[in-house]
């Protein structure tokens, strides 16, 4: 995934045919698991007999995940910031200073690896659990083989917990990451745009306030706060904390057109040919600014997939995503209002959906019908 699309190409295009035939082989050979990754992986017959190509991107993830992603790098970048600081007004000594960013490049890499080893036991679970289901947890070989390897996994992200929980310990004591001042300013600006991150599930940000994060003005906000407090504390790195504020400005800007096109609800030419251009555009800019940042799955599927789907199907992820079958709840409800007086509730419905379809529709001649005169 560091190797931008244009360099490499899209991989062999997956279909059911083909996880069919590399799982017959793998099974031929006698699953043999470490050598899983010349069978592509298909190590267990696809659970649902749906074809691949039908299966829509998880948009509100991709758009959740790609921003925290962006958050975090920002904040990393202001914390470096504040370290820097710290350095120059003496408040932590060179040794002490030494020692901290060896502990913070030592907790950035554990939570990479803990990202890694949790999202591998989550999946070895699942396969477990799967093929517990099919054979019986003594009657398959691969059932124990997969039931080691989770446990052996369980152990590796327990380690990793603890180490972190360590290295944060020891920050705490001498230069904690929410007490510099470059980063509280940023803190502050994400309250005052009414943004929180959520205190579980790693700290993502809800989709509306992500939507709301990814507005112009927002981000203009957000990359000032650098600014001002750099103007503000130490007027001497002004111009090199500009030059990173313009970065993560011309970043999330990038991002934020690529969301707002394929998170619409229809696609035509024209927006198909600015999303060509914009997702390779962010990849770009991401690839350059950041040479040493993990690359998420996330990130493959916007930069893999997110095009392909838009030119087959013509309509974004939030309309056929989970969150636009979410939203479907609240648009019925508004229109069971309209339609209260109705007695018939089965006639009722029909009207519901038919008046949704017709406002949602993503065929562009469709139009409502003309009410009739009194």
């Amino acid at each position: 995934m560091k190797i931008p699309l244009s360099v490499r190409g899209y991989s062999p295009t997956r279909s059911l045919q083909s996880i069919y035939e590399n799982y017959s082989e793998y099974s031929a050979a006698g699953f043999p698991r470490k050598d899983a990754q010349f069978y592509s992986n298909c190590i267990s017959e696809p659970i649902w007999d749906i074809p691949l190509d039908q299966v829509c991107l998880p948009g509100l993830h991709i758009t959740q995940g790609m921003f925290t992603k962006l958050f975090d790098l920002l904040e990393a970048s202001c914390h470096e910031w504040d370290l820097k600081l710290a350095y120059h007004y003496q408040r932590v000594s060179s040794s002490t200073f030494t020692t901290y960013s060896a502990q913070l490049q030592r907790l950035q890499a554990a939570k990479s690896e803990l990202e890694v080893a949790k999202h591998s036991k989550e999946t070895t679970e699942q396969l477990a659990t799967y093929m517990v289901l099919l054979y019986g947890e003594q009657s398959n070989v691969v059932t124990q083989y997969l039931l080691q390897q989770a446990e052996e996994q369980r152990e590796s992200v327990d380690k990793l917990e603890d180490e972190i929980a360590h290295i944060t310990d020891e920050l705490s004591k001498g230069f904690a990451t929410h007490e510099g001042p470059f980063v509280k300013e940023l803190d502050s600006t994400l309250q005052m745009l009414g943004v929180t991150r959520q205190q579980y599930f790693g700290g993502v940000f809800v989709g509306n306030h992500v939507h709301k994060s990814l507005q112009i003005s927002s981000i203009e906000a957000l990359c000032g706060a650098m600014v001002a407090t750099a103007l503000r504390e130490i007027p001497s790195i002004l111009s090199d904390v500009m030059v990173t504020a313009t970065t993560f400005r011309s970043i999330l800007a990038q991002f934020g057109r690529c969301h707002e096109l394929y998170d619409g609800n229809y696609i035509n030419e024209y927006n198909a040919s600015q999303l060509a251009a914009a997702i390779p555009s962010f990849m770009e800019s991401f690839r350059r600014a950041f040479p040493k940042a993990t690359t998420p799955i996330k990130m493959h599927l916007l930069e893999d997939h997110a095009l392909q789907w838009a030119n087959r199907m013509h309509v974004g992820f939030g309309l056929l995503g989970e969150q636009g079958a979410e939203s479907i709840h609240a648009k019925f409800n508004t229109l069971l209002s309209q339609y209260n007086t109705m007695h018939d509730k089965v006639k009722k419905l029909l009207c519901i959906v038919k008046q949704h379809f017709l406002t949602l529709s993503t065929a562009p001649h469709i139009t409502p019908p003309k009410k009739r005169k009194q």
